[in-house]
């Protein structure tokens, strides 16, 4: 049993689900998706790829298996929040703050995943919506847009 539960649903299903997934989203998108879902399910597979070490000495060898690197990964994609995470507080001084999360209104989704490029302007009303809402008082604002296939932007 894998460790992590949403790869274990992936194994389980992504087969039957697959053949579904091209009414479910734009036609541009299913390559995407079909490739990262292909990389977490591959990820530390020894027959994906993997280092061996060896002691000179006594010659216990260790394999360890290569990761995928993926955002959508559990694992791999834990090490990308972390480090995101690693690099905000770094920037952001020790002070109370708020966590706001905005989200896209389903009946734009449809819209927005033919619409690729309008996720920037989205960001930038947000991020403008939110000052206004805390013009009064004295705050930074830190934001941050995850797609599929592209760097975090913040």
């Amino acid at each position: 049993m894998t460790r992590s539960i949403l790869r274990q649903i992936f194994r389980d299903h992504w087969e039957s689900f697959q053949p579904k997934l091209s009414s479910l989203v734009p036609e541009a998108m299913v390559d995407v998706i079909n490739e990262v879902v292909e990389k977490m399910l591959g990820c530390r597979d020894p027959e994906q790829g993997y280092y061996e070490y060896r002691c000179l000495k006594c010659g216990y060898r260790k394999t360890v298996a290569m990761t995928c690197k993926s955002r959508f990964c559990p694992s791999c994609g834990k090490v990308y929040v972390d480090r995101w995470v690693e690099g905000v507080v770094k920037e952001v001084i020790d002070v109370t703050h708020r966590h706001v999360v905005l989200t896209i209104p389903a009946q734009l989704r449809a819209v927005i995943y033919q619409r690729r490029e309008l996720l920037a302007v989205m960001m930038e009303v947000a991020a403008q919506t939110v000052r206004e809402v805390i013009e009064s008082q004295r705050a930074g604002l830190s934001a941050d847009r995850q797609a599929w296939n592209r760097p975090s932007w913040r």
